[in-house]
């Protein structure tokens, strides 16, 4: 639904909650990693104790991994005829 990346752009740290922790955590620590509905609190206690260094990670996640306006820029100017001289 977009929501994870819509999440990063603006440097919102997010939590996932399912069985394994994902590697995307793993790598750039942009959030929490909960097996259980039940943890989601102390998840958020984590983050909100270091809000700032969290969202400074997303907004990093976002901009590596996601963020594809840079690269079509550069196409677009390689695909304009009057830049080819």
């Amino acid at each position: 639904s977009g929501k994870l990346v819509y999440y990063l752009r603006h440097a919102m740290p997010i939590i996932i909650v399912m069985p394994e922790c994902p590697p995307i955590l793993n790598e750039w620590q942009c959030g929490e990693w909960v097996a259980d509905l039940s943890e989601i609190g102390n998840a958020l206690t984590r983050i909100a104790s270091d809000y700032e260094n969290y969202s400074l990670r997303a907004r990093r996640t976002y901009d590596a991994l996601f963020n594809f306006s840079a690269a079509f820029d550069r196409l677009m100017q390689a695909a304009d005829p009057k830049s080819a001289c």
